[in-house]
C-alpha cells in the first residue's frame, strides 16, 4: 500500500508456465546511462508489452526499467516493487530505497532493477484522467448521496484513457513482469515486492511457478480474501495502529492525548478552518496523514511534531505528500484497485451497515482505510472487474519467503497467514514491532531477506524478527 507523507520522510512486478511473450521471441533489453545524484552507475531500458496479453500483436505500450549493476560477483537481477499500486520502481530504485546497510550484500551479487508497471511513473502511456477522485462523500447513507458517489467515480474514470483502462490489473502486470524476465535473458525471475508489489509478486508466481528462484513478499495483501473481509481487518489494524502510537504519546510526544487532538482536527478541518499554506486541509486529508505517519516506526517522532503543528494551525507536515493528492500515483492506485477488488456497495444500505461495523471495530480511525477507498472509490467505475479476489493455490518448487509485522496498520498480519495457507512452499518471518513491512521498519528483517535473496533457502520455516530490531 502506501508509503506516503511523514512515513517517507522518516526514511529519507492468466498464463501459464509454458506462456510466450513477445520477450521470448526475441526482444532483448538495451542498457544505456542515466545518470543520478544518487547512482552515478544507473542505467535505464525499455520493454515493450501488449496493451491486451490476449492480443499479444495489438497495440504495445512501452514500460519503464533501470538498474543498479551487480557492483561483485553476479548471481543476477532481483526486481523490485515497491508498492501502491501506483509506486514507481524506478524512482525507487534511484533514489536509494532499496540502500539500507543490510542490502549491501544484495547490491554486490545482483543487479538491483526498478519497473514502472504499465500506467505508472514513466511507463507510457498512464492513465490520463482529467477528473479528479474523493471528491463525493465516502460514506453516502443517502439515496441520492450514493447516487453522486456513483457518479462522481463514473466520470471519473470516463475521463481516463479508456484504451490502457481495462488492462490495468495485476495479472497483466505480472505478465508483464514476465515480458521483462525475459528480455533480461534470465531463466528464473529473483523479486523483492512490497505492500501491493506482495499481491503483484504472488500473481507472478500462479502464473509461472517453474520461473520463480527466489521471491519475497513483505507487508502482504491477501488478494483471495473478499474487499468486505479486507474493509474490516484494515480497520481493526488501523485503529490497533493508532493506539499503539497514543500510548506511546503518553510519555513521548508533545501531544499526550492523540484521540483528543484527532478529534479536534477533524473537527476543524470538516469546518474548513484547517489550512496547510494557502490550501484548505479536508478531513479525508488529516485522516489519510494521520494513517500515513503510522507506516513508519522510525517517523512516529515526526508524526508527534506534525500534529502538533497542525494543532496550531499549521497541517502541511500532517498531509503534504498524501497519496491522493498526487495524480500520478492516486490514478493507477485507483484504477488498479478497482480492476482487482471492485465494491461489494449496493446502495445506501450496504454503507449504513459497514458504517456501523466499522465505527464499533475502529472508534477513532474508522473513516479512513485503503480498503474503504477502494470500495467507496469503484462504486459505479466504467471498467469491469479484470483480476477479481480469488483464493488460487500456489505451487511452487523453489520457496517463497513472506514477511510481515504483528502490529502493521496496512495490512493485517491475518493477510499473511491467509496467503501463507495457499503458497504451499513458503516460510514466514514475523517482525514483532510497529509500521508497514520489514524492509522500512526492520534491520533484522532486511538482512534475513538478503541472505534468502542470495542463498535461495530462508532461514527457518518460522522466523522472527524482535521489536526495534
Amino acid at each position: 500500500m502506501r508509503y506516503k507523507g511523514i512515513a517517507a520522510a522518516a526514511l529519507v512486478a492468466a498464463g501459464l508456465l509454458g506462456f510466450v511473450s513477445p520477450a521470448d521471441a526475441g526482444q532483448r533489453t538495451e542498457w544505456r546511462s542515466c545518470p543520478s545524484q544518487a547512482h552515478p552507475d544507473l542505467q535505464c531500458t525499455r520493454v515493450s508489452v501488449p496493451v491486451d496479453w490476449s492480443n499479444p500483436d495489438g497495440e504495445k505500450i512501452s514500460l519503464a526499467v533501470n538498474r543498479i549493476p551487480a557492483s561483485g560477483q553476479r548471481i543476477g537481477s532481483v526486481l523490485t516493487n515497491p508498492g501502491g499500486p501506483g509506486g514507481s520502481g524506478t524512482a525507487s530504485v534511484a533514489m536509494g530505497m532499496f540502500d539500507q546497510p543490510e542490502f549491501a550484500e544484495l547490491h554486490r551479487r545482483f543487479d538491483i532493477l526498478g519497473l514502472d508497471p504499465r500506467g505508472v511513473g514513466a511507463s507510457k502511456p498512464v492513465p490520463g484522467c482529467s477528473a479528479g477522485f474523493g471528491a463525493a462523500e465516502r460514506f453516502p447513507v443517502t439515496t441520492a448521496g450514493f447516487d453522486r458517489l456513483r457518479a462522481a467515480n463514473r466520470a471519473a474514470g470516463k475521463s481516463c484513457d479508456q484504451r490502457l483502462l481495462a488492462h490495468l490489473d495485476t495479472t497483466s502486470v505480472a505478465r508483464d513482469m514476465d515480458a521483462v524476465r525475459a528480455a533480461l535473458g534470465e531463466p528464473r525471475i529473483n523479486y523483492l515486492g512490497i505492500s501491493y508489489g506482495s499481491e503483484l509478486g504472488a500473481k507472478y508466481a500462479e502464473l509461472f511457478p517453474g520461473r520463480v528462484r527466489t521471491m519475497v513478499l513483505d507487508g502482504i495483501v491477501d488478494h483471495g480474501r473478499s474487499l468486505r473481509s479486507d474493509v474490516l481487518l484494515g480497520a481493526r489494524a488501523h485503529e490497533q495502529s493508532f493506539y499503539r502510537f497514543a500510548r506511546w504519546c503518553t510519555d513521548n510526544c508533545r501531544t499526550r492525548d492523540v484521540p483528543a487532538a484527532l478529534r479536534t482536527l477533524t473537527g476543524r478541518a470538516a469546518a474548513g478552518q484547517l489550512h496547510a499554506g494557502n490550501r484548505t486541509v479536508s478531513e479525508a486529508a488529516v485522516r489519510e496523514g494521520l494513517y500515513s505517519g503510522l507506516t513508519v516506526r522510525a517517523g512516529w517522532p515526526a508524526l508527534d511534531k506534525a500534529l502538533a503543528a497542525a494543532e496550531s494551525g499549521d497541517a502541511s507536515a500532517l498531509v503534504g505528500a498524501n497519496g491522493s493528492a498526487d495524480p500520478a500515483y492516486a490514478q493507477p492506485y485507483r484504477a488498479v484497485g478497482c480492476q482487482d477488488f471492485g465494491t461489494f456497495l449496493r446502495g445506501p444500505g450496504d454503507v449504513r451497515a459497514m458504517r456501523a461495523a466499522l465505527r464499533a471495530i475502529a472508534p477513532n480511525t474508522w473513516r479512513y482505510s485503503e480498503w474503504w477507498d477502494w470500495a467507496s472509490g469503484c462504486v459505479g467505475w466504467p471498467a469491469p472487474v479484470g483480476n477479481p479476489p480469488s483464493p488460487a493455490r500456489i505451487h511452487t518448487s523453489a520457496p517463497i519467503l513472506l514477511a510481515n509485522g504483528l502490529h502493521d496498520p496496512a495490512t493485517p498480519y491475518a493477510f499473511a497467514m491467509g496467503v501463507r495457507a495457499r503458497i504451499d512452499n513458503s516460510a514466514l518471518l514475523t517482525y514483532h514491532g510497529d509500521g508497514h513491512s520489514l524492509l522500512l521498519n526492520s534491520a533484522c528483517g532486511r538482512a534475513k531477506e538478503t541472505r534468502y535473496l542470495i542463498t535461495g533457502t530462508p532461514s527457518a520455516r518460522e522466523d522472527q524478527c524482535p521489536a526495534s530490531s
